[in-house]
């Protein structure tokens, strides 16, 4: 693919995993937070201020959906 920079979540077996791939000479990208349904990174580019990136791979199953709402929540009060 061409970016020498990754980050991931692992999948479970055929399902979930989260891929995050990029150029460190445009972009820095630095992790708050990560579990089996999300990656949450704070993300600054050469010519941008700071931003929050969360990339979600949701579970169908409702209890671990408030999981992963939860954990999105408590990532935003401390980010």
């Amino acid at each position: 693919m061409g970016f020498p920079n990754i980050m991931r979540v692992e999948a479970d077996g055929r399902k979930g995993g989260i891929w995050l791939c990029w150029d460190a000479k445009v972009f820095t990208v630095e992790l708050i937070s990560a579990c089996f349904q999300h990656l949450t990174v704070r993300v600054t580019g050469t010519a941008t201020p700071p931003w929050l990136l969360i990339a979600v791979y949701a579970s169908p199953k409702q209890e671990l959906q408030r999981f992963l709402w939860q954990a999105i929540e408590k990532t935003q009060r401390g980010a």
